[in-house]
């Protein structure tokens, strides 16, 4: 069926002010520091993550440091532990109290600086500080006690690199590339700078995360290089890394404050760090990256001569002055035969010395042509055959084996640059579906919340539901994990939806101030995970939590 003309042109009028109203509203969402002499570029969100923020560098124009540049990104943020409770600016922090219902001061320009600022419960005064620096941005994370009583602080900030729109930035700590997820004590690294870059040889942005930049600023005591997907999706405070994954497709950075700092009435702590970008550098003979026609790491060519051992293209590359089958080798040893004089005793007259020279030069024909004219024995030469062909047949074999793994391997090099071109569109997507997603903004919650909570009896699982405000919902949903390998049965059919390790429960509609449950069975199970999400709609937001 075609649709009229009318009701198209219709259409497209709606979708183009839906467009420029987000864009509009997401402009108005953005207070940012954009100083190309400072080559410094900070974007702070002032709407629905109060406070998360991107960073960039200008080189030759402007190249990210962080992920979504130049727009904020809810995936770096900042979270508190406040006598075991948590919170933070993130919606990724999903066990986190929201510190947007805390805000008393919206991000704004100070100077060089763009300042938020929150009091928590019990007249505690955080300010978030990010200083417009050099080819960066300098982070302070301070926290005021105006009480009396006494808090036990933890301060946390996640990094979501992405240094010259690399998302899998590479990372060293101590000069080692960090591959896989890893933590490390600040105390125990030799050098409190982390260097994170786009890519291994030359290249173009060398980003550093300077732990002891900040001055009079207390320094972050750990730091956990993670995958972002897994670190900053799950919101986890304590999270576990876990040595056998990669991030070398999403690397980010967990830095923690000194744990746990108790802080008396009138004190307190101000932690901080400074992260910055610097242009390409030039090649040096000592910068540990095989260019400039070196023949090896930092020797050879235009460098000093390389060491024994070392790859070498000409002798001058060595140190020995000799270069073998690529080689640096040991000088070569030259055999010198010396000439023998033999003097004849001088009784001897000429015609005896030309006599003695004939009998020698004769003695010398002789074992020539003996040597040339023998020939071995057809027995030897017959048992030579099948030694010969076993040899040809093993270089065959090797040579074709090799030909196999060659081939092996471009399969397999294919395929990693096929999935790599999948996860790179899966991620196009997902950050154009987030670029034109609008934003709303802030509303203050309805009194009341609505509750999720789950139950065990014997074999049976009770999922339930409390609607504890003043308003009806829709869309109730509650996603429920199913510990692996277990089956549930379900007693009561609601249109719930089962795959390998989730259920989702569809509750529907909730009155205002009723209750709904949803039982299953669970047979020959100890543990039972806790719910996951809780999901619905209403005319007016309304707080939802999971006991």
């Amino acid at each position: 069926m075609k649709m009229s003309f009318r009701k198209r042109n219709i259409l497209v009028f709606l979708t183009l002010t839906l467009l420029l109203t987000s864009i509009t509203y997401a402009a108005d969402c953005v207070v940012e520091l954009k100083d190309e002499s400072d080559a410094s570029h900070i974007a702070v969100d002032v709407c629905e993550n109060v406070g998360t923020f991107s960073v960039g560098q200008y080189y030759d124009g402007w190249h990210s440091l962080s992920y979504n540049y130049p727009n904020p990104w809810r995936g770096t943020y900042i979270a508190l532990k406040v006598d075991g409770k948590l919170y933070s600016n993130s919606v990724y922090m999903t066990e986190a109290e929201s510190l947007g219902d805390y805000v008393t001061q919206y991000p704004y320009v100070s100077g060089n600086s763009i300042i938020t600022e929150w009091i928590l419960p019990g007249d505690l005064r955080v300010r978030q500080v990010l200083e417009a620096v050099d080819g960066g941005v300098g982070f302070s994370f301070e926290v005021d006690n105006n009480a009396k009583e006494d808090f036990d602080v933890d301060m946390r900030l996640v990094l979501d690199t992405m240094v010259a729109g690399n998302d899998g930035a590479l990372i060293y700590i101590d000069g080692i590339l960090i591959e896989n997820e890893e933590s490390f004590k600040v105390s125990d690294l030799s050098s409190k700078k982390i260097k994170v870059q786009d890519r291994e040889d030359d290249p173009l942005i060398v980003a550093v995360v300077d732990l002891q930049s900040a001055g009079e600023l207390e320094g972050f005591d750990e730091v956990k290089v993670a995958n972002w997907k897994t670190s900053g999706s799950l919101g986890t405070w304590d999270y576990l890394v876990n040595p056998s994954r990669t991030v070398d497709l999403d690397s980010s950075l967990i830095l923690y404050s000194p744990h746990v700092v108790s802080l008396e009435g009138g004190d307190s702590i101000r932690v901080g760090m400074h992260f910055t970008g610097r242009l390409r550098e030039k090649p040096t003979c000592f910068d540990g990256i095989l260019n400039q026609g070196e023949a090896d790491i930092d020797c050879g060519g235009s460098c000093s001569p390389c060491a024994l051992g070392m790859g070498c293209v000409k002798n001058r590359d060595c140190v020995s002055g000799f270069c073998e089958s690529g080689v640096c080798a040991e000088e070569s040893i030259t055999t010198t035969t010396k000439s023998t004089t033999t003097t004849l005793p001088p009784t001897l007259g000429m015609d005896y010395t030309a006599i003695i020279l004939v009998i020698i030069l004769a003695l010398v024909l002789v074992v020539v042509y003996v040597l040339i004219t023998k020939k071995p024995p057809k027995k030897k030469a017959e048992e030579k055959k099948p030694e010969l062909k076993k040899a040809e047949a093993k270089k065959a074999e090797e040579v074709r084996k090799a030909e196999e793994v060659r081939k092996a391997e471009e399969v397999r090099k294919a395929e990693e640059v096929r999935k790599a071109e999948e996860v790179r569109k899966a991620e196009e997507a997902l950050e154009k579906a987030e670029k034109v997603k609008v934003v709303v903004p802030q509303v203050k919650p309805v009194e009341g919340e609505v509750v999720a909570d789950k139950e065990r009896k014997g074999e049976k699982i009770i999922v339930k539901v409390s609607n504890n405000s003043g308003e009806d919902i829709s869309k109730l949903e509650v996603v429920d994990e199913v510990p692996k390998g277990s089956k549930p049965e379900i007693s009561k059919d609601k249109g719930v939806l089962v795959d390998e390790t989730n259920l989702v429960l569809k509750f529907g509609e909730l009155k205002a101030k009723t209750k709904a449950s949803i039982v299953y069975e669970l047979k020959g199970v100890e543990e039972v995970p806790e719910l996951i999400r809780i999901s619905f709609s209403s005319e007016n937001p309304i707080n939802a939590r999971i006991k």
